[in-house]
């Protein structure tokens, strides 16, 4: 799902990924297999959310999307029973990198509320 994602996510420039018309099939069909907003996977949830958070418009209705990413992320940290820890994206390449960040972000912004 994550080099899915990257192909409509950043630029070809960043990415070095040219254009698949099949990435955004591809996302859906992982999305789905997953089990979409029903899973109880918290890095599913938290991964799958921030991509529908952050490009909504690529997946269907803008605000549609936007509202299930949102609702997908705080899934996430309800379903882990502490929040999910950094470590889970350790040694995970690119993709690890990419959401590592993202969720410190996300745990630095609930510790300042």
């Amino acid at each position: 799902m994550f080099f899915a994602w990257m192909h409509w996510a950043d630029p070809p420039f960043v990415t070095e990924l040219s254009d698949d018309p099949d990435a955004e099939r591809l996302w859906r069909e992982g999305f789905d297999a997953m089990g979409d907003e029903a899973s109880t996977d918290a890095e599913f949830l938290f991964v799958a959310g921030l991509m529908a958070e952050i490009f909504p418009y690529v997946l269907g209705g803008e605000r549609e999307w936007a509202t299930r990413g949102s609702d997908m992320k705080s899934r996430a940290m309800k379903v882990q029973a502490s929040s999910l820890p950094l470590s889970t994206f350790d040694n995970r390449g690119e993709y690890g990198k990419y959401f590592s960040h993202q969720l410190r972000g996300q745990l630095d912004r609930q510790r300042a509320d």
